[in-house]
C-alpha cells in the first residue's frame, strides 16, 4: 500500500468513516459511496474484512484477543515486557517495566507491526508520539520514550493507568453530584490543554477516561487524535480511525456524516459523557447545560471546551449559566444562590427603596387628580413589599448563612405590609399579604422547626395575630380558597411553635387538626395542585405528633403509618417533586420517633431503626438532587441524632457514635456559615449530650466525662439567653439529668450530686409553670429520683 496513491487514500478515507458504521449497515453505505466503483468498493471491503477478525481498540487500560501468529517480544528499548494488556489485528498494548538500573516503573507499550498498516498509518503512529509529547497535563497520560524494535516496528511507551473507566469509577464510589461534576472537570482540563496545543482527541468515551485508585483523572488513547489543521491532500494519513471501534452514542453528528471533524466535535463528545455520568441526576441548569454541549449543530454548541468549563463552574457555584440565557427570574435565583454578601446588600437596598416609596403614601390624603399616581405607587409599595417577604426571602432560605438578613428583610417588608393594610382601600389580596407575612416574620423570629433567630417568646404572639386574621379573613371570605390556604399554613406554623416551645400539646394537636382539615379541603378538589396534596398529607401527619406526649401513643403511630402510606403514593404519582421526597423522610422521622416514644407504654416489638434509615437515604436523595438548597442537609442534624440513640438501645456504640460525628460534622459547618440559626446551634447541644450519653453506655467514661464538662458549660450558657422560655428551661432539665448519669457512671458522686440538685430545681419550677407531661416522668425525672438516691 502506498500512502501516497490517490486510489489507496480515497479507499483509507473511506474506511475509516465505514468503521464508524453499525455492521448491519455498513456494505450499504460504502455501495452508496463509491457509486458504481467497484475497484473501490472492492478495495475497501477488503480491508474491512482484514480488520474483522478483531477491531478492538489499542488502548493503554484496554484487553482484547490475540489475533497475531508473531511471538510476543520481549523488550522495547530500555522496558522490558512482563505482559499482554490487550491486542488487535494491528498491534498490540503490553505492560512493561524500565529495568536499566537507574529506576523502575510500569508503563504501558503500544506497539504496531509494521506490516499490518499502510505507510500513511505508520506515519499516523509515529505523529501520535509527537502528539503526546506536547500534552504535558496531570490528567493526560503521559508518554515517556518512543522507537522502533528491531523488526522496525514503531513503539510508544506510555504511563500504565491502573484505573477504572469513569463511569464505572464514580457508581462504584457513589460519588454524589456535585463530585462528579468536580471529576468531570478534571476531564475538561484535559481536553482543554489538548485543545490550547491544536489536538483534537476525537474518541472521548467513558473507556477512554480512566480514574487510578487514588480518584485522579487519565484521558487515554489519543490514537486517533489529530492536528486541528487540516491538510486535504494529507486526509487519509490524518484519519487513523481503522485503530479503532466506532463508539455509538459519542461520535458528533459531523462525524458520522464524514465531515472534517474539530473541536466542537470534542465539546459535543464531553456532553455526551456528561449526560452519563450524571444519569440520575436532574436539574435544570445541568439539563440546558447538556444540552448546549450536544447540540446537533457545532454552531449551536459551546464554542470550545473553555467556554464549557466556565458554564460548568457557574453551575457548580450557583451563577447563571450561558446556556439559560439570562432571564430575570433566573437570573436573580442564581445571584441569589451564589452571593450571600451581595444578597445582603441587595436586600438592604431593596429595603431603602420600599422605604422611599411608602412615604408616597400621603399622595393618599391630596386632591384628586393626584389619586391615579397615589394608586400607582400603593401598587408599587406593595408589589416590592411581597417580593421581598415572599420570592426573596424563599430564595435567601434555601442557603446556609442568612438567618440575619432575612431576618431584616421579613421586619422591614412587614412594616410597609401593615401600614398597607392599614389603608381603608387595602383589597384582600393586600389582607393576605399582611397574614402572611406575619407568619414568615414568626418563623424567622423563633419557629424551632425553621432557620431562626431563637426568639421564640417573640414569635409567639406573631402566630396569635396572623391566625386570628386570618380566621377573621375566612369568615368574610369561606369560599376564598387562597384564603384558605393562607389559614392552612399559619395554623401549622403555629401548631409547631405550640408544641415546641410551651409543651400544650392539646392546643398544639387543636392547631395541626385545623389545619389539616383546611389542606384537605382543597386537596379534594378537582383542580388541587401538587403543593395542596403534600400539605394535606404534611398536615396529616403533624396532628399524630403531639399525641405521645397526650399518652396515646398507639394513635399517633397508626396516623403516622398513614401518612407515611399517603406520602409514599405522593412521591409515586410525582416522582420529580423533590418536596415529594422530602416530605417522606419528615414522616419517616415521626414515626421513629413516635416508636421510641411508645415503648413500655403499648405491646409492640417494633424497631424504630428501619424509619431513620429510611429517612437518612431520602434526605440525601433530596439534596443530591437540588444542592442548591440546603434544607435536606440541614435536616440531616436531628435525623442522625436520631438514629444514634437508635443504635445505642442496641448496644452498638460504635454506630451510635460515628452518627453523632456526622450530625456534629453538618452542624459545625452550618453554624461557621450562620451563627445567627438557634436551631442549628439548639440541636448542636444535643449532638454533644448524644456523645457523651454513648461514650458512658459504651463504658469510655474518662471522655464522656471531659466532654460532659464542656457540655454542661455550654447548656448553661444557652439557658441564660432564654431562662423564661418554658421549651428551653425544660431541654435544659433533661440536660443536667442527663449530664448527671454520665457522673455516676463514671464514679463522680460530687459532681453527679451538684448536678442532679440544679436538675430538681429547674424541674420544680417547670411543675409550677406548666403541665409536665407522663414522658417528661419517665424520660428525666425517674431517672433523677434515683440518682437522689445516691446523694442522701
Amino acid at each position: 500500500m502506498n500512502g501516497s496513491d490517490p486510489f489507496e487514500r480515497r479507499a483509507m478515507a473511506l474506511f475509516s468513516q465505514a468503521l464508524e458504521r453499525d455492521d448491519d449497515e455498513r456494505e450499504a453505505w460504502l455501495r452508496q459511496k463509491c457509486a458504481g466503483d467497484d475497484a473501490l468498493l472492492n478495495r475497501v471491503l477488503t480491508l474491512l474484512n482484514i480488520d474483522s477478525s478483531d477491531t478492538e481498540i489499542l488502548r493503554t487500560g484496554g484487553a482484547g484477543q490475540d489475533t497475531l501468529d508473531d511471538p510476543d517480544p520481549e523488550r522495547a528499548g530500555a522496558y522490558r515486557i512482563i505482559g499482554l494488556i490487550g491486542r488487535g489485528g494491528m498491534g498490540a498494548v503490553y505492560e512493561g517495566e524500565r529495568d536499566t538500573g537507574d529506576f523502575q516503573h510500569r508503563v504501558a507499550i503500544k506497539i504496531i507491526r509494521r506490516g499490518a498498516l499502510s505507510d500513511s498509518l505508520i506515519t499516523r503512529f509515529e505523529t501520535e508520539r509527537q502528539i503526546l509529547a506536547r500534552l504535558g497535563h496531570p490528567n493526560i497520560a503521559r508518554l515517556f520514550d518512543g522507537g522502533y524494535l528491531d523488526d522496525g516496528s514503531p513503539f510508544m511507551v506510555m504511563e500504565f493507568v491502573d484505573g477504572a473507566p469513569v463511569l464505572d469509577w464514580a457508581d462504584d464510589q457513589s460519588l454524589s453530584l456535585p463530585q462528579r461534576l468536580e471529576l468531570f472537570s478534571a476531564i475538561c482540563e484535559a481536553i482543554a490543554h489538548a485543545h490550547r496545543n491544536m489536538i483534537v482527541h476525537r474518541d472521548i468515551t467513558p473507556s477512554n477516561v480512566l480514574v487510578t485508585n487514588e480518584g485522579i483523572v487519565k484521558v487515554i488513547d489519543f490514537g486517533i487524535a489529530r492536528p486541528q489543521i487540516s491538510d486535504p491532500e494529507d486526509e487519509a494519513a490524518q484519519s487513523v480511525t481503522s485503530f479503532q471501534t466506532y463508539t455509538p452514542g459519542y461520535a458528533a453528528p459531523e462525524r458520522l456524516a464524514g465531515a472534517n471533524v474539530n473541536a466542537l466535535s470534542d465539546v459535543f463528545s464531553l456532553g455526551k459523557l456528561l449526560k452519563d455520568l450524571t444519569a440520575g441526576y436532574s436539574s435544570a441548569d445541568l439539563t440546558a447545560l447538556i444540552d448546549r454541549a450536544t447540540a446537533t449543530s457545532p454552531e449551536d454548541r459551546y464554542t470550545s471546551v473553555d467556554a464549557l468549563l466556565d458554564d460548568l463552574q457557574r453551575l457548580q457555584s450557583g451563577r447563571v449559566l450561558a446556556a439559560r440565557g439570562r432571564s430575570l427570574p433566573y437570573t436573580f435565583s442564581r445571584f441569589v444562590g451564589r452571593n450571600k454578601a451581595a444578597v445582603t446588600l441587595a436586600s438592604v437596598a431593596l429595603v431603602s427603596l420600599v422605604a422611599g416609596l411608602i412615604t408616597t403614601t400621603i399622595l393618599y390624603q391630596r386632591a384628586e387628580a393626584e389619586r391615579a399616581a397615589a394608586d400607582q405607587r400603593f401598587s408599587q409599595v406593595r408589589s416590592l413589599a411581597s417580593f421581598m417577604m415572599f420570592d426573596l426571602y424563599d430564595e435567601l432560605e434555601k442557603i446556609s448563612g442568612n438567618t440575619r438578613t432575612i431576618s431584616m428583610l421579613a421586619d422591614e417588608a412587614d412594616n410597609y405590609l401593615q401600614s398597607l393594610a392599614n389603608d381603608e382601600r387595602a383589597s384582600l389580596e393586600v389582607k393576605l399579604d399582611t397574614v402572611n407575612g406575619l407568619k414568615r416574620l414568626a418563623d424567622i423570629m423563633g419557629n424551632p422547626k425553621n432557620q431562626n433567630m431563637g426568639k421564640r417568646i417573640e414569635a409567639g404572639p406573631l402566630l396569635e395575630q396572623a391566625l386570628q386574621e386570618a380566621e377573621d379573613l375566612l369568615a368574610q371570605h369561606p369560599d376564598n380558597d387562597e384564603v384558605k390556604r393562607s389559614l392552612a399554613d399559619i395554623a401549622f406554623s403555629a401548631a409547631t411553635h405550640t408544641y415546641v416551645t410551651s409543651d400544650k400539646y392539646d392546643l398544639a394537636h387543636d392547631e395541626a387538626v385545623r389545619s389539616a382539615e383546611l389542606w384537605a379541603e382543597l386537596a379534594a378538589r378537582p383542580d388541587a395542585s401538587f403543593n395542596d396534596e403534600r400539605q394535606a398529607v404534611r398536615a396529616y401527619m403533624l396532628t399524630a405528633v403531639p399525641l405521645p406526649w397526650m399518652g396515646q401513643h398507639k394513635e399517633a403511630i397508626d396516623i403516622l403509618k398513614t401518612a407515611r402510606q399517603r406520602g409514599q403514593d405522593l412521591v409515586s404519582a410525582h416522582p420529580d417533586e423533590i418536596e415529594a421526597v422530602n416530605l417522606l423522610g419528615s414522616i419517616n422521622v415521626e414515626l421513629a420517633r413516635a416508636i421510641v416514644r411508645a415503648r413500655g407504654s403499648i405491646d409492640s416489638e417494633e424497631h424504630d431503626l428501619p424509619y431513620w434509615n429510611d429517612a437518612i437515604r431520602l434526605r440525601h436523595e433530596a439534596y443530591e438532587r437540588d444542592p442548591d438548597a440546603i434544607g435536606p442537609y440541614r435536616s440531616l442534624v436531628a435525623i442522625y441524632i436520631g438514629r444514634a440513640a437508635s443504635w445505642r438501645g442496641l448496644e452498638e456504640y460504635d454506630e451510635a457514635y460515628e452518627d453523632t460525628l456526622s450530625a456534629e460534622r453538618i452542624a459545625v459547618e452550618l453554624l461557621e456559615d450562620d451563627p445567627d440559626d438557634a436551631w442549628i446551634r439548639r440541636h448542636l447541644g444535643g449532638i454533644r449530650e448524644e456523645k457523651i450519653r454513648t461514650l458512658s453506655y459504651a463504658g469510655r467514661h474518662e471522655e464522656a466525662v471531659d466532654q460532659a464538662d464542656d457540655v454542661l458549660e455550654n447548656a448553661h450558657a444557652e439557658f441564660k439567653k432564654a431562662s423564661d422560655d418554658v421549651g428551653i428551661k425544660r431541654e435544659f432539665a433533661y440536660a443536667l439529668v442527663l449530664i448527671a448519669e454520665v457522673y455516676d457512671r463514671a464514679g463522680k458522686t460530687a459532681q453527679m450530686c451538684e448536678t442532679a440538685a440544679e436538675a430538681r430545681l429547674i424541674w420544680d419550677e417547670l411543675d409550677v409553670e406548666t403541665d409536665i407531661s407522663e414522658l417528661d416522668r419517665q424520660g428525666s425525672i425517674d431517672t433523677l429520683q434515683t440518682l437522689e438516691q445516691s446523694c442522701e
